[in-house]
């Protein structure tokens, strides 16, 4: 029997045909059996990772759900508190008699800032030196008869603030009505 050996024929015999051919199996075979056993094992990383990412996941929806529940709890505690606060707050106003919140736009909250930012209002002899005191009144700077008037930078700047917002609150109310 002639078997073909890269570019030459030679004659071999029966058995050497039978033992060539066994190398050349058992190499695919070890090779097939070697990707296999990686393969085989290489499944088993990835269901190992699989597991442990659902492990990881299931750990954050439980760590998401007892945030949530938590957050849910506070707000509770919060708005019972706020309501709390709220009352005080209305005893406290209620006690001092002014009347603020009648004027369209100041709220509870509102009027309690400005008391508690203005103190006790007679202590201003006119509503000039209230501006003065909460930063809203121009200042006049100049000299022989020419000036300009300027923004204070001076005064109450959280009082400042107050009136900055209730003159925002009255125009959106001037638009809605």
């Amino acid at each position: 029997m002639y078997i073909k050996l890269t570019n030459s024929y030679k004659l071999v015999s029966f058995n050497e045909v039978v033992i060539m051919t066994y190398k050349r199996c058992h190499t695919v075979t070890t090779k097939l059996t070697n990707v296999c056993y990686l393969k085989t094992y290489e499944l088993k990383a990835l269901d190992c990772q699989l597991k442990a990412t659902s492990a990881f996941l299931h750990f954050r929806i439980e760590v998401g759900r007892h945030i949530i529940i938590l957050s849910a709890r506070s707000i509770k505690f919060l708005k019972k508190e706020i309501k709390y606060f709220e009352r005080e707050l209305k005893q406290l106003v209620n006690l001092l008699d002014y009347q603020l919140e009648t004027m369209p736009g100041i709220e509870l909250v509102t009027a309690s800032a400005l008391i508690a930012e203005i103190g006790d209002v007679k202590l201003f002899t006119n509503a000039n030196k209230l501006a003065r005191f909460a930063g809203i009144a121009p200042v006049y700077f100049g000299s022989g008869g020419k000036g300009k008037t300027h923004k204070s930078k001076q005064g109450n700047r959280a009082l400042h603030a107050l009136f900055y917002n209730l003159a925002v609150q009255q125009v959106q109310v001037a638009k809605v009505t």
